[in-house]
């Protein structure tokens, strides 16, 4: 059903404007005519640009599904259910897209198509499943499954959040403290070093160097967030570069066994809700592939689908790719066996679910000290360098 932007003249002759659904010209007139108020003006607007710009939150969708999940539960009718959430949602935005979706689900669009025309609200993945939902009649199921998703990834993201948080700051303090350090702190005490007219240590000139560096290269920094620019262009332009990259970032020490553990996840997850709400494993292993964060792992599912769609098993399949580890293998493999893989998926996740915030908070633990040994290092380096020639020199003269 169309959104008019209408302008009227209401029973005392005052314009209004304002914005309303309604099937057609004639059904605005009539539903204004019925409040007393006479058609002046009036257009469609393009509903898909404005909900374009919709934000929801994490928090926002985690609350939306277990709501619908409890409701539907309750065998509350979708319309009404769609209807009690709009009225208790706080964000506009959501609030102007439920609507929407009410009123195609009136006009007897299914749900997740209505929600399909989102897709800035509710990706892709979350209008596939609730199809399979509505086909296999476990709609209550699915949307507890959505809401189970969304509540571990928020969770995961608040784990690094909080155990990055710290490390991050006392990073970039000592970053900063550096910086003014060779800058400006150096070169106060170079011209009286200079001026001691003895043979100063192989440590003070090493010292002097990266303080000439700094102070007459200290544009060069720019470079820095430049490249990281062109990265981020070149790794959404460029597949084979991305994978590249991704492919370097697995094998990163410490850091790339936890963006594996975590891509991993995000596989075992998604492909574990998708299934359990019946979605065939060659859709399944397709919408996967743009989920799991990782270009290297992507590409290694897109080869899997190419061998499930010539009928081999998922998990030998897997096993060729050479990025899963050896245990997702054989749960998947003993999944497939015994027709249990949706089982086996979960057995998955609740590894993942309690290894990835484990693995994360041990290498932040790890690198909270190793950041401030890094700084006493080179605080005690330049002191050594300052004042090894004053001994020197103090010992020259006794």
């Amino acid at each position: 059903m169309p959104v008019f932007s209408y302008v009227a003249v209401d029973s005392h002759g005052d314009k209004v404007k304002a914005e309303c659904f309604a099937k057609d010209v004639a059904g605005l007139k009539q539903m204004l005519s019925i409040s007393g108020m006479w058609l002046l003006q009036s257009n469609v607007i393009d509903v898909s640009k404005r909900t374009r710009t919709v934000k929801v939150n994490r928090q926002e969708l985690i609350d939306l599904f277990s709501s619908f999940a409890t409701m539907l539960q309750a065998n509350v009718p979708i319309l009404d259910t769609i209807k009690s959430i709009t009225e208790y949602t706080p964000n506009e935005g959501l609030q102007y897209t439920l609507n929407l979706i009410r009123y195609d689900i009136e006009s007897g669009v299914p749900l997740s198509e209505a929600m399909a025309k989102h897709p800035a609200v509710f990706p892709k993945q979350v209008s596939s499943v609730i199809q399979a939902g509505e086909f296999s009649g476990q709609l209550p199921e699915v949307f507890k499954g959505l809401k189970s998703y969304y509540q571990w990834l928020h969770n995961l993201m608040k784990d690094i959040k909080q155990a990055s948080t710290y490390p991050i700051i006392v990073f970039f303090v000592v970053c900063l403290f550096i910086l003014v350090l060779f800058s400006f702190v150096v070169p106060r005490f170079e011209e009286m070093l200079l001026g001691l007219n003895i043979p100063l240590p192989f440590i003070t000139y090493v010292v002097l160097d990266i303080s000439h560096f700094m102070v007459n290269n200290w544009a060069a920094l720019i470079v820095i967030p430049v490249i990281w620019i062109i990265i981020k262009w070149l790794y959404k332009r460029s597949p084979s570069f991305s994978q590249s990259f991704d492919k370097f970032k697995l094998s990163i020490p410490i850091f790339g066994k936890i963006n594996h553990m975590i891509a991993l996840s995000r596989f075992a997850h998604h492909f574990s809700m998708m299934f359990r709400s019946g979605i065939q494993i060659l859709d399944c292993l397709q919408h996967c592939r743009n989920l799991v964060g990782n270009a290297q792992i992507a590409s290694a599912i897109k080869v899997t689908e190419t061998y499930v769609y010539e009928g081999r098993n998922m998990s030998e399949a897997l096993y060729k790719q050479q990025v899963f580890p050896p245990m997702l293998l054989q749960i998947i493999k003993v999944g497939e066996t015994t027709g249990t893989l949706d089982h086996a998926m979960s057995q998955v996740t609740a590894y993942y679910d309690d290894e990835v915030p484990k693995q994360i908070k041990h290498l932040f633990t790890i690198l909270e000290p190793l950041v401030m040994l890094i700084l006493i290092g080179i605080v005690g380096t330049v002191a050594i360098a300052i004042f090894l020639p004053m001994v020197s020199m103090m010992g020259g003269i006794k």
